[in-house]
């Protein structure tokens, strides 16, 4: 397993994402998205020069034309029973409730739903006569749905704050469009199960992963 840390040298706006989704396949070395399954994750961030991108990869890091490489690592987290960590990680948070009309093998047996959307629809169907404030719900939707996988992620979590990261909306080569929320999570985290956190890092949390969500960041 590698780490890099890399500059694109040019910047990506929202609607470039797809236009990332492939230069990041071939730095990861696993070809393009046509020929080969995503094995890797990252995180896109603004820089100086552009789009800059922290890369867990299986395989060589191979920088695409143009891009500058800050670091390559190899990556092999270890860590210990009760060691506390400060953690960031971009998410899409999104729960698989039961698809109603669900009829045989034609049909998705669960609906991939917005964890914020599932919420705030609840509030709506309680009418509730004061409204959480725009952070509790936050904490309440997004950050109760990570509290609740950590234990399956080899953590628990000790703090924890929520804010809302972009909305994305663009198309990818195929003329398909694609449309979720992200949201950037942080706080402070402890190690339950070193084995299944090792492999957290490794693999990530949620989906939209080839996109830039769920790689987790740790120190």
């Amino acid at each position: 397993m590698f780490q890099a840390i890399m500059k694109t040298g040019r910047r990506f706006a929202q609607a470039d994402m797809a236009d990332l989704h492939q230069e990041v396949y071939k730095a990861a070395g696993s070809g393009t998205v046509d020929t080969a399954p995503r094995d890797f994750v990252f995180r896109d961030y603004d820089c100086s020069e552009g789009t800059g991108v922290i890369l867990r990869t299986s395989k060589e890091v191979r920088p695409p034309q143009g891009w500058s490489v800050t670091r390559i690592v190899p990556f092999q987290p270890v860590r210990a029973p009760g060691e506390e960590l400060d953690f960031n990680i971009r998410v899409n948070a999104i729960r698989n409730i039961p698809n109603p009309v669900f009829k045989g093998s034609k049909r998705l047996r669960g609906l991939k739903r917005s964890v914020y959307g599932l919420y705030i629809e609840g509030l709506k169907a309680q009418n509730p006569e004061h409204w959480p404030s725009r952070e509790e719900i936050l904490d309440q939707s997004v950050g109760d749905w990570f509290r609740g996988i950590a234990p399956t992620k080899g953590f628990e979590v000790s703090e924890l704050y929520v804010e809302n990261g972009p909305f994305f909306d663009f198309y990818k080569p195929d003329g398909s469009r694609v449309k979720f929320d992200v949201y950037d999570i942080s706080g402070r985290l402890q190690v339950t199960n070193p084995e299944v956190f090792a492999e957290t890092l490794t693999k990530g949390i949620g989906s939209k992963k080839a996109y830039g969500c769920g790689l987790l960041l740790v120190r």
